[in-house]
Parts: C-alpha cells; structure tokens; sequence
C-alpha cells in the first residue's frame, strides 16, 4: 500500500463494488421520457464531464484496445451511448478546452494557434458564455467545479482563472502539466541522472547521459522511461522527452515533482506540483465537490479536467506496474480508478439517476513517445494534426435511467455539449450575434433520434498559411466523406518517431479525398479518375465556403500576445524575483497543507 495516501492494491478494486452492476438501468428496455424535460426544469440533472489529456481513440477496452484495463470507463460505455464518431474541436489542448466549454470554434474564441501559455496576459474572453454560466443562467441553483487542468490561462493578478468563467470552485493547475522538474526536488532515481550540477555543460551533461547504461547510450531526448525516486527508492514512474536535470545539495521533500502551481480557488498552495500524487487529490476534491451540492439538494456542474495521459507520466505507488502496457498502462489505470471514486460517489450519494455522465479526450494521442503513448485505432497519425487520429476521439454518454445504452454511428462533437445541456434543462443558447458551432444531442440521446450534426470541420492549430480563416480550414467531413484541403504533420515530433511519414510531414495544399467508410485510416486517397470524385469536391467545398461565410471575421487570437513574468503563477511573488528555483516554491509542510485543503471544503460546504 501506500502511506501517502492510504491506499491499498488489493482493494482498490474491491471498493468499488458500491456500484452495483445494474444500478440504475432501466427495466424493459423502456425510456420512462415522456415529461422529461419538464422534470429537468423542476430538478435540474447533475452532471459530470470527465475530460482525458492526449488519450486516443483507441485507448480504451471498450473502444477496442486488446490490453488496457479500463474496467469503470468501460462500464460507462457498456451502459450508456458510446459514439464512433466523436470529434474534440481542435487537435491540440487550449482550442479543444476552450471549445467545449463554449461551443464555439477557436477562430471565434480566439484561442488559436497553438495554446495557452502560463505567461500569457491576454485569454480566453472573460465575457464569453461558457457551461457553467448558461447553467446558472437556467437555474441559480446550480453549483459548478473545476477539478484538474484548466489551461486557459492564470493572467495577471489571476485575470484568467477559472472563477473568472462561471466556476464556483477550482482546484487544479492553470497550465499545461510542466514537461520540466523543478530544479533542485527529486525527479529521477539519482544514479540514472549522474552527477549534474545546475550550471553543467549542456555537451557535458549529454555526455554524462551517454554514458548511462541504463539509457542505452541514448541522450534524454530520445529515452523512453525512467525511475523515479519516491521515499528513497524508484518505485514510480515519470516519463517525459527534455527534462533538464538537477542535482540538489539541500534536503528535499519525498515525491517526483514538476514545474507548476497547484490551486484552490485563487490561491496557490503548492509550487511545484507532486506529480504523483495529482490524480488522488483530485479524485478527492470532486468527491467532496459533490458531497457538498448534494447535501444542499443544489444541482453541480463537475469539469474534471485529468492531467492523463500527457507527459510527463505519473502513476501512483498502488498503479506502478500492474499493466501489461508500462508506464502508459499504469497511468491509464490511475484514470480509470478515479473515474470509478467519483462514479462510486454518485450512486453513494444516490444522485445516479439525476446524473448525465459523459467522458471524452481533448484530441488524440501524442505517438512520438513509441510505445510510451496512446493509441488512434485504425485512424491515421494523432494529436497536432487534422488526420483522423489527431480529432476523433472517445465520446461516451451515461443516464442509464433515460439514456439507452448502445454504440452509434452518428456524429458528435464536443461542441454539442453546451446546447445538449442547454436543451436538457430548459435553457436558453446564446443570441445569434454570439454564435455557437455546436448542435443538441438530446434527440438522439433522451429520445431516440438522430443527430442533427451532418458536418465536421478541422481546424489546424497551426497558423501556417498566415491567412485566417481561410488557411486554417484543413478539411471537412460531411456523411462518410472527408476532404482534405491541406495537410500538415505535427512540427514538434521528428520524422524518425513516426512509421507513417505524414504524421510528421511539412504543410501540403494537395488535395486528399478519402470515403471514412472504406478507408477509415486515410490510407488511399481516392484518385481523380473516379466517378465520384469531381462532384463529391464540388459538394464539400461549396459546404466549406458556406462554413466560411457564416463564421465571418475571426476573433484576433489571444496567444502568445504578451506574456510577462507577472502573469506565471508564483506563490512567492513580492518576496523574491523570477524565475524559479530562487523563487516560486511554497511546499508547506503536510500538516498544514492538509489544513489548508480542509479549510477549502470546510468553507465550500457553507458556501453552497
């Protein structure tokens, strides 16, 4: 087991049989759903979003994975609506985050291209009408949480938080998870790093490193897994591609940590963050997020936001090697388990049948990390591209009580969130001069229907033809149809970490057009010569210039405007200067911490 946080192995799994196989389904097959939405007004639905990090398609047991344990998050699938054709709004982090929480395309939100950085001053706009907000708007009662990453933004004086968007509560990290160790604090098991002082010769440093039997020769930037230290001996995992390392001639606290700011609310109240022990504090905080809401009798908005599966990856001393896929495996499993607490939470609190359940991932899976990531299915490349691999992503959506469980083929998108909700509780969207690129799911979910969603659009978080709109549209989808106007690899990872050469490949404007039916992985662009070719690109382009000209003058992007010191969380700002480890760094001792954390849910309990 593991005294940090009491966990125990053997029954990790065990504890969860509180949800009880068939609790909640419905009898007869029959949807109870005449009056519903009526009901929904009269007793707003709970609902909870759990939100993956760079976990493909094809990640999961129910989506087709032959080795990943994903017992909870399956389950969800097996009694909810599991799509096939879900797609996250961009394929990189900020767009997606900031697409889901308003419906609305990056061009309009102005988070593009690229992402939010930490240093940013300028974000997502404060005035901009997100879930949690219209959810008030429908009903004052509802109470709404943030647990995990934000990556919007911290801003100046906390500008950007996510209390500024509708959030009640907020306990997380604002940026993306740090692919850096704190210098100065454990990382790695020591004799795999050597002896590197802070002011080492980088060509030293790399020769050390090249020394290292156990990185085979290889220097960091190629390693695929390394030990972590975690009370004195390598019992964990982190997994990164360009730490910068650090040998500390002071004593350290127990831990693996990474450069970042852990908050609650506005506060900072640790700085580093001890990776490995993120996915139990906020498994824990959306615990108590909803032990609060429903000892109120007041409907909750829960955004649980996993950290999992970017890197740097961490798994906990009870997941460490208890999957057949390493370090990935083991973090996967850590996920699913707090998947599994908050589900196990629900139906303690007996709100399960009042709850809509839905899991998706922000894109797909980084690849260059070879077999240390995520998987796309039989879809092409993955995260940082507009292929199949990098937007297609898990969409699972779970109320056993009204929903029928089954697979679809239908399309979806995150964007559909917030006028889905908008239509479950009777709300309102927002005016046409704001509008949203999302369409209600809620036929198809609480009635049987279809999907209203007949296109998908992706866009490229590149700004690589410089000419907005218009170059950043790389493709469109309508039915089985996809037609490629431009293609890009992802620029960050090398050519050598790929086995398909597109997915690192330099921007092309040749056009590509492939029937998803047949060709699910973008393997075989159809060729010109054929029949269908000529009107099938006439059709989506015209679908393409109508896209265009609904969305009109794009909003000026809002990364990587202006970025200052001032702006990166810092708890130790106004003692010291920039940049870390000098200042900073806050690791409170436990009891305190604890305190602290305590006080946090002590006072939300009060609030709601």
């Amino acid at each position: 087991g593991d005294a940090a946080t009491g966990w125990k192995y053997e029954s990790v799994y065990a504890d969860a049989d509180a949800w009880a196989p068939g609790a909640g389904t419905r009898s007869g097959g029959e949807r109870p759903n005449a009056g519903l939405k009526d009901q929904f007004k009269k007793t707003p639905p709970n609902i909870v979003v759990f939100y993956a990090d760079d976990l493909g398609w094809g990640d999961l047991g129910s989506y087709g994975h032959p080795t990943q344990h994903t017992p909870f998050i399956d389950r969800l699938a097996a009694e909810g609506v599991r799509f096939k054709d879900f797609y996250a709004p961009a394929s990189v982090c900020s767009p997606s985050r900031a697409g889901l929480l308003t419906g609305r395309l990056q061009g309009r939100t102005g988070v593009w291209p690229g992402f939010v950085n930490t240093g940013d001053t300028v974000g997502l706009d404060a005035s901009e009408y997100t879930i949690p907000r219209m959810l008030k708007d429908a009903h004052s009662g509802y109470k709404s949480m943030l647990v995990g990453k934000w990556h919007l933004g911290a801003g100046e004086d906390g500008s950007l938080l996510p209390m500024n968007y509708g959030f009640d509560y907020f306990a997380g990290i604002v940026g993306g998870v740090a692919t850096d160790c704190f210098p100065g604090l454990p990382c790695y098991h020591e004799h795999l790093t050597g002896i590197v002082k802070d002011d080492a010769d980088p060509a030293a440093q790399l020769e050390i490193e090249k020394r290292n039997p156990l990185l085979d020769g290889r220097a960091a930037s190629d390693r695929e897994e390394v030990p972590l230290m975690r009370f004195g001996e390598a019992s964990g995992y982190l997994h990164s591609h360009n730490f910068t390392f650090h040998k500390s001639k002071e004593p350290v606290p127990k831990g693996a940590y990474v450069n970042g700011a852990l908050y609650l609310n506005d506060k900072i109240v640790q700085q580093p963050v001890n990776s490995m022990d993120m996915a139990f504090h906020m498994m824990h905080a959306a615990g108590d997020f909803l032990n609060a809401t429903a000892a109120a009798g007041k409907p909750a908005f829960l955004y649980l936001n996993f950290y999992s599966m970017h890197r740097p990856l961490a798994a906990s001393p009870v997941f460490f090697k208890t999957s057949q896929a390493g370090i990935w495996g083991d973090t996967l499993k850590e996920l699913d388990f707090s998947v599994g607490h908050v589900m196990k939470k629900l139906h303690e609190l007996k709100i399960q049948d009042n709850t809509l359940v839905v899991f998706s991932s922000d894109n797909g899976p980084t690849l260059n990390t070879h077999r240390f990531a995520g998987s796309a299915g039989p879809f092409k490349c993955g995260k940082g591209t507009t292929y199949e691999g990098g937007m297609r992503v898990p969409g699972i959506f779970w109320m056993p009580k009204y929903v029928a469980p089954g697979a679809t083929g239908e399309l979806g998108s995150q964007l559909d969130l917030l006028p889905t909700f908008m239509e479950m509780v009777g709300g309102a969207l927002p005016s046409e001069e704001v509008a949203t690129d999302g369409v209600s799911l809620y036929g198809l979910l609480f009635e049987g229907g279809w999907s209203p969603r007949r296109e998908v659009y992706y866009w490229t978080h590149h700004d690589a033809n410089k000419k907005g709109w218009n170059g950043n549209l790389y493709a469109v989808r309508s039915g089985a149809w996809k037609l490629h106007f431009a293609t890009q690899g992802s620029p960050s990872h090398a050519v050598q970490n790929y086995t398909d050469g597109d997915c690192a490949a330099a921007l092309s404007l040749q056009p590509r057009l492939h029937h998803l039916g047949q060709d699910p992985g973008e393997k075989y662009p159809l060729p010109l010569a054929h029949p269908a070719y000529a009107d099938v690109v006439t059709r989506l382009t015209a679908l393409a210039k109508a896209h265009l000209a609904k969305l009109g003058k794009p909003h000026p992007s809002v990364t990587r405007v202006k970025q200052l010191d001032a702006a990166r969380p810092c708890c130790g700002r106004g003692t010291c200067s920039w940049p870390e480890p000098g200042c900073c760094r806050c690791q409170p001792d436990p009891k305190d911490a604890l305190a602290k954390v305590q006080g946090f849910f002590a006072a939300m309990h009060r609030d709601v």
